[in-house]
């Protein structure tokens, strides 16, 4: 059952909406309020709060903060409603409401909060290849919890208000992991992706790895990627059993699908099986030949902030070093070395200098 807003009030003009809202002009029109829970009255942190029309068609989208508020824009007047996205429990949908022109509507929604169980893994379930009516319910469940971590993530990519003090590195590595050289530097950044990949049509096109004048590029996947359209058409998905070394974790196992000869990854999607958060994804390249896979693949740590906003924690990447023969095709290289680089935060802080939450810094 969808639960109205107990306050709705319009205010129309940037004076008064200072005056009643303690905030700064809105242009256009907008939705600003609060999400508490139905039954204990609690502020809603960290949910996606997606603003569609009446064709359900997603208008724009913010996460809402640690005491529960947002604010959302529209681009245009009309008929709207709130899709309410958070990890672990099911979506709530607001009842429609209308936009006038230049108007910003406060709203106070009572969220449902029906929580989603995530069964334990024993044995591995068949591959289900399509995520969609007919997928299986628990690689659908798992696809649904994961997504939501990532379209988090975007978001508070997209409309962050903290620094990020990291550290960038950059090793070669034996046959054994042992380092044998490192490079490393600490910067404080006002936006932080830690790696932007090729769009992902292209990368369906012509792959995850590719040759550029003669040097092997590998691309891993952002969180863009991770949820594109074009990605889910072309892998397989299939529940993993957790591991006997973090058994508090559910897998779901992406690989691709038959018939691809284009470079690919295959890998998994790590989430806690009490609280439906992603951990990680670790990945793997297919498709190549042997020189190129060796020990070829990646890493993606996900965090959740106090604040209820989603970051990249950690992203590392692992690529075999190889030597190039002018005459002839590229040959590996002898000493079997590996390049690693990684990007860490260590540090997340508001605008004016706070702290919000420290990492220990650890490889």
């Amino acid at each position: 059952m969808h639960m109205g807003p107990r306050v709705r009030q319009r205010v129309g003009g940037c004076a008064l909406l200072i005056t009643v809202l303690g905030a700064p002009c809105v242009r256009g029109q907008a939705v600003r309020g609060q999400l508490v829970g139905q039954s204990v009255q609690l502020p809603v942190t960290g949910a996606l709060v997606l603003l569609v029309d009446h064709t359900g068609r997603q208008i724009n989208r913010t996460v809402t903060n640690e005491s529960g508020r947002f604010l959302v824009a529209a681009s245009n007047a009309g008929e709207f409603s709130l899709l309410v996205l958070r990890i672990g429990y099911q979506t709530w949908q607001s009842p429609t409401f209308r936009l006038t022109v230049g108007d910003t509507l406060e709203y106070r929604g009572e969220v449902q909060e029906t929580p989603i169980r995530l069964p334990a893994i024993s044995v591995e379930a068949r591959r289900q290849c399509r995520l969609a009516q007919d997928a299986g319910e628990m690689v659908a469940a798992l696809w649904d919890e994961a997504k939501k971590a990532l379209m988090l993530t975007e978001a508070t990519s997209e409309h962050s208000a903290f620094e990020f003090r990291i550290v960038r590195s950059t090793r070669r590595v034996n046959n054994s992991l042992a380092i044998l050289e490192e490079t490393s530097d600490t910067a404080l950044l006002t936006t932080y992706s830690p790696f932007i990949s090729l769009p992902a049509d292209s990368l369906a096109h012509a792959g995850f790895v590719q040759d550029s004048a003669g040097v092997t590029i590998y691309y891993g996947p952002d969180v863009p990627v991770l949820f594109s359209d074009a990605f889910l058409r072309r892998h397989c998905f299939r529940l993993a059993p957790a591991r006997s070394t973090e058994p508090k974790l559910v897998g779901l196992a992406f690989e691709p699908t038959r018939g691809e000869v284009v470079p690919e990854i295959a890998g998994v999607l790590w989430l806690e099986r009490e609280t439906a958060r992603l951990k990680y994804v670790e990945y793997r390249y297919t498709n190549l030949e042997p020189e190129l896979a060796d020990r070829a693949g990646g890493r993606i740590e996900f965090l959740r902030l106090p604040t209820g906003a989603w970051i990249v924690q950690r992203w590392w990447i692992q690529t075999p070093i190889r030597l190039r023969n002018t005459r002839g095709p590229m040959q590996p290289a002898s000493s079997r070395n590996y390049r690693v680089q990684e990007r860490r935060v260590l540090e997340v802080l508001t605008t004016d200098g706070r702290s919000v939450v420290r990492v220990r810094d650890e490889p």
